[in-house]
């Protein structure tokens, strides 16, 4: 069989200031008509980089000094713009990894789908009929949001981004890759940080559109789980090589080099530590929380109805505890997290160490935080790229406890990071000098610097390799039995919450579907819908 793709010796490098950081390394492998290749590996392997010179949409600090790109047997690594933007899209599309980023936020879902077509195709936008729309090019788009399976798609022509889900902008992102019938999709990523159950939706929506067309696809993935349920073949990166190629069956049960055998044996583990359960104390306990908000009002701005994103919650959390709040995008979880520690106004009652917290304002809520933490889903985004670390951890220092002066700042904050995995010297450095795990330690050390009793976990580990997962577990573990920490746990990877968390509460449009021990809720669960989710997550 003719390969459709066929990459050969490829290498890449970034060059700033005469220096040369190679990225890609000798990269060889091919692609048939309908088959699907997965290209796994950690960030930073070179994954995303060798599937965006195909298409030459890498910066121009990008040089391919080596090797050769052939598609359906023409060598297309020195096309000129208008031979590139006929294969872009037409012959080879993309699904990139963060539909967000993506898509125009000020443009409609039916305009950005539209202009796919009006690029490629004899079809504008101008031709459209609003009355039949028969044999034009809205036809054709609810056609792509149908297959896809979005919902209520004549809705949704008008809709903008942010008006959808993140599964159902995923979709959105698939349609317009699709729109044009290519011969090979690149999909880059296309289920990270989504929901476990919209994960499974998505690939087995891209397999069923994939026997539908017969095109070819490249999925790029850190999880193995994903590659697993979709590839004929799968290619291992590592520093910018390809380490490893095989069989799916081959490459997960006889790994062969140490790489790979990392990776696959890379998942969250262990279990919650013991608690002295006569020792414990009642940390936190909240009753009846509450968090609406208006979805419409009247002349007067008074609500006429609400989005109930948190309805009558009720929880308890004692010392040295981790409670895990699970379920799927929007069903509350981290607007319940963010509730409990007073950073979005609800109503109910909520005690933290027997003190009523819910009227605390100006001075005694401030004082409170150095008790209450919270570390962000998105580090990169929690961190200011303009402070150094040291700056960054320094500062609940510098508000909690002025009383320090600098060398005793400094002693904590070099303490603090050996107790996160970083290196003391690392102090001066920046955010974005940082891999995403190692930001997450420093979003972990800039929370733990000032001894709290509680801290809340937003997702912390869902855009991460699984290898680093692993490593975030590890250390959440070491420190709760080192400093007695009580979390709070938000979490759509299950996986990961059976690894840290004692309890668990499975929440679902605002409301508690289920809660009790990890082990009953994993081996017990008594609701349909704990149920799905434990399925979808362990048949990753």
């Amino acid at each position: 069989m003719t390969d459709l793709l066929k990459i050969k010796n490829l290498t890449i490098g970034f060059h700033n200031q005469g220096q040369e950081t190679r990225a890609v390394s000798n990269v060889s492998y091919t692609i048939a008509p309908g088959e699907t290749v997965g290209l796994v590996g950690e960030s930073g392997s070179g994954k995303s980089v060798s599937a965006l010179s195909i298409l030459k949409l890498l910066p121009p600090s990008a040089r391919i000094s080596q090797g050769s790109i052939s598609f359906e047997g023409r060598d297309i690594s020195d096309l000129d713009s208008a031979a590139l933007q006929n294969l872009r899209g037409n012959d080879i599309a993309m699904i990139f990894q963060e539909p967000m980023t993506s898509l125009n936020p000020l443009h409609s879902i039916e305009k950005q789908i539209s202009e796919c077509l009006e690029i490629h195709q004899e079809i504008h936008s101008d031709d459209l009929d609003p009355k039949t729309g028969s044999a034009h090019i809205r036809t054709r788009v609810l056609d792509l949001l149908h297959k896809v399976g979005i919902p209520d798609a004549e809705k949704r022509l008008s809709a903008l981004p942010h008006e959808l889900s993140g599964g159902q902008r995923q979709r959105v992102m698939i349609a317009m890759a699709l729109a044009n019938n290519p011969k090979l999709l690149i999909a880059d990523e296309p289920t990270t940080a989504l929901d476990v159950t919209v994960q499974k939706q998505i690939l087995a929506l891209l397999k069923k559109l994939q026997q539908e067309t017969g095109m070819a696809m490249l999925l790029i993935s850190h999880d193995l789980g994903v590659v697993k349920q979709v590839a004929d073949k799968v290619c291992v990166m590592k520093d910018g090589e390809i380490v490893e190629i095989g069989q799916p069956q081959h490459i997960f049960t006889k790994p062969e080099h140490p790489y790979t055998k990392m990776l696959v044996e890379a998942e969250p583990s262990g279990h919650p530590g013991l608690i002295d359960e006569e020792a414990a104390e009642p940390i936190l306990e909240a009753q009846d929380v509450k968090v609406w908000f208006p979805r419409t009002k009247n002349w007067y701005g008074k609500p006429l109805d609400y989005v109930k994103a948190v309805d009558g919650i009720d929880l308890s959390l004692t010392s040295g505890e981790t409670l895990g709040i699970v379920g799927e995008s929007g069903s509350g979880k981290t607007t319940l997290g963010r509730a409990l520690v007073r950073l979005t106004g609800c109503d109910g009652q909520i005690n933290f160490r027997g003190q009523n917290i819910d009227a605390l304002t100006g001075t005694p809520l401030r004082n409170l935080r150095k008790h209450m933490q919270i570390v962000f889903q998105d580090p990169f985004g929690a961190l200011s790229p303009r402070m150094s670390v040291s700056d960054i951890i320094t500062e609940g220092l510098s508000l909690h406890e002025p009383e320090l002066n600098s060398y005793q700042k400094i002693f904590k904050v070099r303490r603090t990071l050996e107790d996160v995995g970083l290196e003391p010297d690392s102090a001066n450095r920046y955010p974005h000098e940082f891999s995403g795990g190692q930001r997450q330690r420093i979003a972990i050390a800039r929370a733990i610097i000032l001894n709290p009793r509680l801290v809340v976990l937003d997702e912390p580990t869902s855009a991460l390799d699984r290898s680093v997962q692993a490593q975030i577990v590890t250390l959440l573990q070491d420190l709760q039995q080192q400093r007695g920490l009580s979390y709070i746990f938000i979490s759509h990877d299950l996986k990961v919450v059976r690894a840290l968390a004692h309890r668990v509460m499975v929440m679902k449009d605002g409301k508690v579907v289920e809660t009790g021990t990890t082990h009953d809720i994993f081996e017990n669960a008594k609701e349909t819908y704990t149920r799905e989710l434990i399925s979808a997550a362990f048949d990753l």
